[in-house]
């Protein structure tokens, strides 16, 4: 149906609604280009976008684990980002510059970067990223790299400036030193002597800021001195080729320590085995000691009652002649008794001597066992390590993979020939 054949009730109902539709549209596009404006607006100010930024350079000699876009910190915080990587010439000391911004937002972290402070490139995580970060500059002669002056705008520090001034100040005072002392100052002097140069230079920056700050110019920075770590994928590898190279070292040492203990288990057993063997005989001769004693106890009661004075037993047997020859019998005898005391003396300081031997052998056989014991959980875990070891070179060679690295060597053993069967027994008729 075409709009002319339309009421005029009809047609001015749908005019409003086409007036409705078209207010809707164009509200919802205003809202969606707002809200896309503002997203923009949001991510540019959060990633600083309009933040003033200064921008510095430091030289490093190994980029892993650092990209362009990496954030750069400053007391833990994010302040900035890397830019650029370029290479150096091949023949300059320094392999690489990195340039990177530090932003000006909330916080005023342009006063924080000094003179003397460094750029730190630090591990970030275990996967071999870095990060820069950037040191708070400390000392008290130092001064801060950007200024902010009256409307907001950001004054960098001139090194040429910088570093003419400084030489001028010290060679003035150098020059009035051999004035004063009538002779060229030394190293220790000329280090005294600079050290005053930089608080002079100190005094004279803030007092005429404006001949040492200018704006930053498009493509210059502001070079800060870095302090480079290696990568942890460097140390780790360092790490395992130290373990490796100590590894053949532990394991000699290992086996010799087995082999001592080895030794002296041995050594313990057969001492003790040798002490089993000569106790028994140490006791037998104490006891032949002891009766041999008592037989020349009694002997020697019975001499003295021999040869006791007038109206013995004796004189009643014994005739004169009989008794001289008992007399003469009986001397022979002592003589022969006191050989015998002496025989004893020396057997009793020889079987004193034995038994401190045997003292000192039960000693050095106590601390053997004192040791051995103590050495209990050393000797257990060896012995596990030995049983881990052969169970491991058992599983290789059950290995599909390395079965035929572990083929049984062939010997010249003779072969075993099967024995003939033995003839029948033929019994005669």
């Amino acid at each position: 149906m075409a709009l002319q054949d339309l009421t005029p009730q009809l047609r001015t109902r749908l005019g409003r609604v086409e007036r409705l539709v078209g207010v809707f549209v164009t509200v919802a596009t205003l809202l969606v280009v707002g809200g896309f404006g503002y997203y923009i607006w949001h991510s540019a100010k959060k990633k600083g976008w309009f933040d003033p930024k200064v921008v510095y350079s430091t030289g490093i000699n190994n980029a892993a684990g650092l990209f362009t876009g990496s954030k750069v910190k400053l007391m833990g915080k994010d302040v900035g980002e890397i830019t650029r990587i370029v290479p150096n010439d091949p023949y300059d000391p320094v392999g690489l510059t990195v340039f990177f911004t530090v932003r000006d937002s909330d916080n005023p972290y342009f006063g924080y970067i000094w003179t003397d402070s460094k750029v730190k490139v630090v591990s970030g995580d275990l996967l071999g990223g870095r990060v820069l970060e950037v040191t708070k500059g400390s000392e008290y002669w130092a001064l801060p790299t950007v200024q902010l002056k009256a409307g907001e705008e950001l004054r960098v520090l001139d090194q040429a400036a910088l570093k003419a001034r400084f030489t001028e100040i010290t060679n003035g005072l150098a020059q009035a030193d051999v004035a004063k002392r009538g002779a060229n100052p030394d190293e220790f002097r000329m280090g005294v002597l600079a050290q005053q140069g930089r608080y002079n230079l100190q005094a004279d920056v803030k007092t005429n800021a404006s001949l040492f700050y200018a704006r930053q110019k498009p493509g210059k920075s502001f070079w800060i001195d870095s302090i480079e770590s290696r990568p942890i994928g460097e140390r780790l590898e360092q790490i395992g080729d130290t373990v490796e190279a100590a590894l053949p070292s532990f394991l000699a040492l290992t086996n010799q320590l087995k082999s001592i203990l080895a030794s002296a288990v041995s050594a313990t057993e057969k001492l003790d085995a040798m002490l089993s063997d000569v106790r028994p005989a140490v006791t037998n001769l104490a006891a032949s000691t002891t009766n041999l004693a008592h037989i020349l106890a009694n002997a020697a009661v019975i001499t003295a009652n021999l040869t006791n004075g007038q109206g013995s037993l004796g004189e009643w047997l014994v005739t004169s002649n009989i008794n001289g020859q008992l007399d003469r019998t009986f001397g022979s005898a002592n003589v022969a008794i006191g050989t015998a005391n002496d025989v004893l003396a020396t057997a009793n300081t020889n079987l004193q001597t034995l038994n401190r031997s045997l003292e000192s052998i039960a000693g050095i056989t106590s601390n053997l066992n004192v040791q051995v014991q103590a050495n209990s959980n050393m000797l257990s875990s060896i012995t596990r390590i030995v049983n881990n070891t052969d169970n491991f070179i058992l599983g290789l060679q059950r290995h599909w993979l390395l079965r035929s690295a572990f083929k049984p060597i062939a010997t010249n053993a003779p072969t075993k020939k099967n024995p003939s069967p033995s003839a029948p027994i033929r019994v005669r008729p």
